[in-house]
């Protein structure tokens, strides 16, 4: 009994570390070495840009490590506000889309509530600073 109270305390602390206790982190073990390249969109302004920088592809991949979301959320969808959109294009091929505007978060196309304001608002940010 001792032995599953330490496994189970073991896994409550590794979950409070990482911040995705119940929340779903689809990003966790992303490294910027699997990006190829980066589609940045803000609306407004409407502004695109590619990113192929391997600083700036890190700095992304290590914010988008952070993000957690929650429950879908349709209502996202009519939220006033800023979108910040990652188009990320893999290595293997695969393409995925991550949007954020507070305080939610879209996964190719899907709104969920974000589990962690502040990963989104850093996606913002980010994305704001480098179409600056």
């Amino acid at each position: 009994m001792k032995k599953l109270c330490a496994l189970c305390s073991a896994f409550l602390f590794l979950g409070a570390l990482t911040g995705c206790q119940s929340a779903k982190c689809p990003f966790a073990q992303l490294k910027a070495e699997e990006i190829e390249w980066i589609s940045l969109f803000a609306v407004p302004p409407g502004v695109t840009m590619e990113i192929r920088d391997p600083a700036q592809v890190k700095e992304i991949a290590a914010a988008l490590s952070h993000l957690s979301v929650g429950k879908k959320d349709p209502s996202g969808k009519d939220c006033p506000g800023q979108l910040i959109q990652y188009t990320i294009q893999k290595s293997d091929g695969s393409t995925v889309k991550v949007g954020a505007l507070q305080p939610y978060v879209f996964l190719d196309g899907v709104c969920y509530r974000t589990s962690d304001e502040n990963a989104s608002e850093t996606l913002a940010r980010l994305g704001n600073r480098l179409l600056e």
